[in-house]
């Protein structure tokens, strides 16, 4: 399969279940009258999710995401809670400033923190073989900040694949996912299928039927899109059955996961909780990212627009 990222093919379900996630996505913003309704996690992860579901509708309707951008930052920008980022896992918080730049749009704590970022991997090298700042050097690259990340050794994924089994613990399990993830390049360049063992994809689909029986849809939907980069580079051969067993855990009105007792038990505590920004929207930006890559003609860190505050950044450089 070939790796040159074109315009998103996807299935009528697929497209179906972006247009019903679109719409309820629309829906809770609606309801958000002031950012202090809705956490700044929140407002990050609906922004993301809308994001991926123009991609996947790209080829069916007219984008959404310009006045969803509008109005998250609209909302960004009158909460009183945007010192509370650190609720925000760092790689989405640059992914959102990188999104929010491509419209024109900022927010200033995200733009600090873009600039801190850049500047302190920029100067730190010794940070390149840390793994743990591999995705967010991805999309700095993919961003036209920094240079292309180098792959990890093949030495220490060879290692962790050699005991790598399915009642591996959960260490090892992330351990060589995250080894996997940065060798693809999260899908986004190459794999030679000679260097990888090939059970490796057995066991990872058989991880991701697990994640699937124990309700962990979050760690499943990473999994398969994992598969789904094996698959592409030959090592592996595709499972639509996967795709199937994820997608019926979407509800009928747009999101992903059926949280029932888990939301009960919330209510008892804290009767104004929001279920659906506590349980369902992370769920669902996983769960959507992983079936836009489906097709392997798109991919996420593929698709990251070019950063366009460059002259910003470049002042910042010595932060």
């Amino acid at each position: 399969m070939s790796y040159q990222l074109a315009a998103l093919a996807v299935s009528d379900r697929t497209a179906a279940i972006a247009e019903d996630a679109r719409t309820w996505l629309s829906s809770l913003l609606e309801t958000t009258r002031d950012g202090n309704e809705a956490s700044v996690s929140d407002l990050c992860h609906i922004l993301i999710t809308s994001w991926i579901c123009d991609a996947i509708l790209s080829e069916c309707v007219p984008a959404s995401f310009p006045e969803i951008a509008r109005h998250v930052a609209r909302l960004l920008n009158a909460s009183e809670k945007t010192d509370r980022m650190d609720e925000v896992k760092p790689t989405l918080r640059l992914l959102v400033e990188t999104l929010l730049s491509s419209q024109g749009l900022k927010v200033e704590p995200f733009r600090q923190f873009f600039n801190r970022s850049t500047s302190i991997l920029r100067r730190e090298p010794a940070l390149e073989r840390d793994l743990s700042f591999a995705d967010k050097r991805m999309l700095l690259y993919r961003a036209g900040i920094l240079p292309a990340p180098q792959a990890p050794s093949m030495d220490a994924m060879q290692t962790l694949s050699h005991r790598f089994r399915l009642s591996a613990s959960a260490e090892t399990v992330e351990a060589l996912t995250l080894q996997l993830e940065c060798l693809t390049g999260w899908g986004t360049r190459p794999l030679d299928a000679g260097i990888i063992e090939p059970w490796l994809g057995d066991v990872i689909s058989g991880l991701v039927v697990h994640r699937l029986r124990n309700y962990d849809l979050i760690s499943a939907a990473r999994l398969l899109r994992l598969h789904g980069y094996l698959a592409a580079s030959g090592v592996t051969p595709g499972r639509d059955d996967l795709y199937d067993a994820l997608c019926m855990h979407r509800r009928a009105h747009g999101p992903f996961g059926w949280y029932g007792p888990e939301t009960a038990a919330l209510r008892r505590v804290n009767p104004a909780v929001r279920e659906e920004m506590e349980f369902y929207l992370v769920t669902t930006l996983e769960c959507l990212w992983t079936l836009a890559e489906r097709s392997g003609r798109w991919r996420l860190f593929g698709s990251i627009p070019r950063y366009a505050a460059q002259k910003e950044v470049s002042a910042n450089a010595c932060y």
